[in-house]
C-alpha cells in the first residue's frame, strides 16, 4: 500500500484502496478515529464531530451535519459517529495541500534598486562647477574624486528604499533568532507594535 487505507462506495459494495489512489466523485466512508483523506461534501451524516484543529485552529469539535451542505477537509481527524462524503479534491488541490505547499514555498524577499534614473538628474546638477574647477585646476584628478564621492552620497541619501531594506534585514535576522519565518515583510509592522522586544 502506498497510504492510509480508505473505505469507499463502489456499485453498492464497500470497497478498501489506498488513500492516494482517490479521485473526484468517489463516496468516502468515515467514523470515528479516521482521518480524512481528501476534501468531503457530506451526504451523510451520524453524530458526527470533528477535530478541525490544524486546519482551522479550533480548539473544540465541531458539529457537522449533511443537510447543512458542510465539507470534510483532508487532515481533520473524526472525534465521533460516522457518514459518507463524495470526493471534490484530493492531493496538493485540497485545501490542507495548499497550506502546506505554501509553508514550503520560500517567500519573496524585498528588492530595491540601488541607483534609480531620476537620481541621476541630482548628480547632474553637481557636475558644471566641477568641470570648471577641473578645468581651472592643477590637480583635476583629486577634483574628479572628490565629485564621484559626493555623487555617490547624495544617491544614497535620497534612496528611501535602501534604509529600509536595511531595517528589513535587520528586523528578520531579529526574528530568526526566535525561529520565526516572516514569509510578508508587510506584518513585520504588525509584530513590531504587538512585540516591541523582538526588536
Amino acid at each position: 500500500m502506498k497510504g492510509n487505507p480508505v473505505t469507499i462506495v463502489k456499485n453498492g459494495k464497500l470497497l478498501n484502496i489506498d488513500e492516494d489512489d482517490l479521485c473526484r466523485n468517489d463516496i468516502v466512508v468515515f467514523q470515528a478515529g479516521d482521518i480524512v483523506p481528501a476534501d468531503l461534501r457530506l451526504t451523510e451524516t451520524t453524530r458526527l464531530e470533528v477535530d478541525e484543529f490544524d486546519l482551522t485552529g479550533e480548539i473544540m469539535p465541531v458539529i457537522k451535519k449533511a443537510q447543512d451542505n458542510a465539507m470534510l477537509y483532508r487532515g481533520s481527524k473524526i472525534i465521533k459517529g460516522s457518514g459518507k462524503g463524495i470526493v471534490v479534491a484530493t492531493g496538493e488541490q485540497t485545501q490542507y495541500g495548499k497550506i502546506i505547499k505554501q509553508m514550503w514555498e520560500p517567500g519573496e524577499s524585498y528588492r530595491y534598486q540601488l541607483v534609480k534614473k531620476k537620481y541621476f538628474f541630482l548628480v547632474a546638477l553637481l557636475l558644471p562647477p566641477f568641470v570648471i574647477q577641473i578645468a581651472q585646476s592643477q590637480n583635476p584628478v583629486l577634483f574628479i574624486l572628490l565629485y564621484l564621492f559626493l555623487s555617490a552620497i547624495l544617491i544614497l541619501l535620497q534612496n528611501d528604499e535602501l534604509f529600509k531594506h536595511w531595517l528589513i534585514s535587520n528586523a528578520k535576522k531579529n526574528f530568526e533568532r526566535y525561529q520565526i519565518q516572516i514569509r510578508d515583510t508587510s506584518a513585520i509592522e504588525i509584530f513590531k507594535s504587538n512585540r516591541p522586544y523582538l526588536f
